[in-house]
């Protein structure tokens, strides 16, 4: 991280950089809009899916949290899941015994409606975290842009 601040300050001398971390936060399930801690998944069966960058970084989160990922299935970032795609991933989930299917909150917006699953569907949030004096600064630079 040191190294991309130093190019980055090699470039723009003047330019604010501002570091912010993302951590799991917690899981929402998707129909009753209900929370769940992180601990919810330990030890738990579930199959997890997700359509994002790197899904890959997704799946090693929910196992570093404790999950027993039966199966993981990415997609491409922005995918338009259909119901078929969600139907099949429902039955797999059944059919594996798993607790619930698990995917990213961004993924859990694309599907909602599409499907009512007869196991429940989790998503992962993330929080983001400024590192240092960051959130500080980024005001800074938004009020010289953003009028009341």
């Amino acid at each position: 991280m040191n190294a991309l601040k130093e190019r980055l300050c090699a470039i723009n001398p003047k330019a604010p950089v501002i570091t912010a971390s993302h951590t799991p936060d917690c899981f929402r399930e998707s129909h009753q809009n209900e929370r769940y801690p992180l601990s919810w998944v330990d030890s738990r069966k579930v199959l997890a899916f997700a359509g994002i960058g790197n899904p890959g970084a997704f799946f090693l989160n929910l196992e570093e949290l404790g999950a027993q990922l039966l199966d993981s299935t990415p997609f491409p970032d922005h995918h338009a899941y259909t119901s078929a795609e969600l139907g099949q991933l429902d039955k797999w989930a059944r059919l594996s015994s798993a607790s619930a299917l698990v995917t990213t909150e961004k993924d859990l917006v694309r599907i909602e409606g599409l499907i009512k699953p007869e196991i429940p569907i989790m998503a992962l949030l993330i929080k983001m975290s400024f590192v240092e004096d960051g959130e500080r600064v980024l005001e800074e630079q938004l009020k010289g842009i953003i009028q009341p």
